[in-house]
């Protein structure tokens, strides 16, 4: 696998910084940060595990690897990874999950929302959404080409219009692993620039640079700043998240399965010098393949038999905590990963089901509806007319609707606005609306009494003195 270094920047010049990626075996010549500024002056802001030689760019307090930092799993390894039972069983429960309800397109143009349903058909936007999604858990990360037939100036930024896009339409979404992937052009001295941090220029194996404006970039678990390049300017893997504590786990499975296997040693006191060594190690090879519990064993006089018990108590326990610590680096409850029923007095694990949940909905909301929006935006221009705020994205809820509780909840809420009623504090109408307020009745409407009877004016003192 090779990629295609870009040119050095010209020295004493003030452009942006230029990033090849990272190649431990390529050397590749990139200029010191230094020209740009006074030795002593960045030489304050370097930390203290940082290592000169393995930087990005000399002098450069951002490095690219550390012998003090974790280093980054390779490709290759995210996908020996990425077939491990439990992995393989965490990756494809996170991107099932997330788009197990679907969503829907809020528009108030019926023919438009019409229209996107039938492209977003077409392009095959959700399967290419749980593929890159679990691309991004593979390797950390992923890109998103919107091809539209443009083979020209893909190095250039894409400024979309009504004419492009009806011309040049939306034919497919391309999903690009970040292991053919390199940043091109990055800015990591300026932290005041809109793009710092942020690659312009990817190159992407077997094309020249192509600009960030015709891809989306797709990152699940953020990697930070500082150790960003080291990350091929991507995310964390699950796989990396998960590799430890599944390694401890599968560890404390075979040793457990050693010890049940063998918990019980069987020792025989005899005098090895009156009996022939070879037939003492045939001897023990036949009650070995021999004995189980209904077997009948022979000894001598001479000889003593003992046996020492391994206790496996407690065992159960270790596999439990064991087994949270790889929940815990999944980020979800054992419940879902690992199908395990919950221990203990009317144990559920609705609560840790609700709360997997509520991670998934954020997620949502800040990962996947931003990418939707930006697709369907762009597939709305070619539409006749429209207005990017006409289009919303509303995913459906991942939560199922428990009965019984919601019952429970409503004659709490009812006991509570009855008591309020009969002490005089509050009235029926306002009862309704604290009902309301609570997710009840929200299509009951509050009706006085008597309203068919007509309006009466109230009697005041002096009415009641002419009458």
């Amino acid at each position: 696998m090779s990629f295609y270094p870009t040119s050095p920047k010209a020295k004493g010049t003030n452009r942006r910084i230029v990033y090849a990626t990272q190649i431990q075996d390529r050397e590749i010549d990139l200029s010191p940060l230094s020209n740009y500024q006074n030795e002593k002056e960045y030489t304050k802001f370097l930390d203290s595990f940082y290592n000169a030689k393995a930087g990005v760019n000399t002098g450069n307090s951002i490095m690219q690897f550390s012998q003090f930092l974790l280093q980054r799993l390779n490709y290759q390894e995210c996908s020996t990874l990425s077939i491990e039972p439990i992995i393989n069983n965490a990756i494809g429960k996170l991107s099932n999950e997330v788009f197990r309800t679907g969503y829907n397109i809020l528009c108030e143009n019926e023919e438009l929302k019409e229209f996107l349903k039938k492209r977003s058909k077409e392009l095959e936007l959700d399967k290419k959404l749980v593929e890159s999604f679990e691309c991004a858990l593979i390797y950390g990360g992923c890109l998103i080409y919107r091809d539209r037939d443009l083979k020209e100036n893909l190095g250039i930024p894409l400024h979309l219009s009504k004419e492009i896009a009806k011309k040049n339409p939306m034919r497919a979404l391309n999903i690009i692993p970040p292991y053919l992937v390199g940043a091109s052009n990055v800015e990591m001295f300026n932290p005041l620039d809109r793009g710092y941090m942020k690659p312009s220029l990817w190159n992407i194996s077997g094309n020249s640079n192509i600009h960030s404006s015709r891809l989306i970039r797709l990152v699940i678990f953020r990697a930070p700043d500082l150790i960003l390049p080291m990350f091929n300017f991507f995310g964390i893997s699950l796989c990396q998240l998960m590799k430890e504590s599944v390694r401890n786990t599968n560890t404390a499975y075979n040793a457990i399965a050693d010890i049940l296997l063998r918990f019980k040693t069987d020792i025989i006191t005899s005098d090895l010098l009156k009996i022939n060594p070879s037939e003492a190690i045939a001897r023990a090879e036949f009650i070995n393949k021999s004995k189980n519990n209904l077997g009948t064993l022979l000894l001598t006089k001479d000889e003593v038999m003992q046996q020492f018990v391994t206790s496996i108590a407690g065992l159960d326990k270790v596999v439990a905590q064991l087994q949270e610590s790889v929940a815990i680096a999944a980020r979800m409850p054992a419940v879902k990963l690992l199908g395990l029923t919950p221990s203990g007095f009317n144990a559920t694990g609705d609560y840790d089901l609700n709360s997997f949940y509520d991670e998934l909905e954020s997620m949502q909301k800040s990962i996947i509806e931003p990418i939707l929006l930006s697709i369907y935006r762009e597939l709305a221009l070619e539409f006749d007319s429209i207005l990017e705020s006409e289009i919303s994205i509303e995913f459906n809820p991942l939560k199922e609707k428990n009965v019984s509780q919601d019952a429970t909840a409503l004659n709490l809420v009812l006991d509570s606005c009855l008591k309020g009623i009969e002490a005089g504090i509050i009235t029926q109408e306002q009862a309704l609306s604290i009902v309301k307020d609570n997710g009840f009745w929200a299509n009951v409407d509050f009706e006085k009494e008597n309203a068919n009877l007509g309006e009466f004016e109230p009697l005041d003192f002096e009415n009641e003195k002419e009458i």
